[in-house]
């Protein structure tokens, strides 16, 4: 806490004195001479207000956590966009025709032992399937992939979300109970 008291001046600025100053003068920033008066009355002035005891200087509570709050929004909406960012590339649908006429070309061109090794490699997977549409293990790994960032990006979304929501309540609340 200050010693300082405020003087006022004609001219709407106050000059910071203290009280060793009393009864002497001193001299305004428009140039006018004051005198500061005797130490009782000097007592009766404002005191001077130091800038960390300034009202409105530093954050409050409300402040802080609406910070917060934004903050930790932010972060999980930029979690979610890496997530989204970084999901693999969805797996080419299956296409007969292409497949059949690259098939036809391959096979003509094959040896015996290649032939079989095809067999194991392609055909016997699909026979155990009932032949339905055969899924490489890549293609069912990076669908499972998308759909798991999918899920995550959703409750991430939903929880950025609620805390941007919390954090523009609580700051319409705390905006309406300050004093001007």
């Amino acid at each position: 806490m200050s010693n300082r008291r405020l003087l006022a001046c004609t001219c709407g600025q106050t000059v910071p004195v203290e009280p060793r100053q009393a009864g002497g003068e001193t001299t305004c920033a428009c140039g006018a001479k004051l005198l500061i008066p005797p130490l009782r009355q000097l007592r009766d002035l404002p005191e001077e207000v130091a800038a960390s005891e300034k009202p409105g200087g530093s954050w409050g509570l409300s402040q802080g956590l609406t910070s917060l709050l934004v903050v930790v929004a932010v972060l999980l909406a930029a979690t979610a966009g890496f997530f989204r960012l970084t999901e693999p590339a969805k797996p080419v649908p299956f296409d007969f025709s292409n497949w059949q006429t690259e098939s036809k070309a391959g096979i003509a061109k094959m040896t015996p032992d290649q032939l079989w090794q095809r067999w194991i490699d392609v055909y016997a997977p699909q026979v155990g399937a009932n032949f339905q549409v055969y899924k490489s293990v890549e293609d069912q790994i990076a669908t499972e992939t998308i759909a798991r960032h999918r899920k995550l990006e959703g409750y991430l979304g939903i929880g950025a979300a609620i805390f941007a929501a919390m954090a523009g309540i609580l700051f319409a609340m705390f905006k309406g109970s300050r004093p001007g």
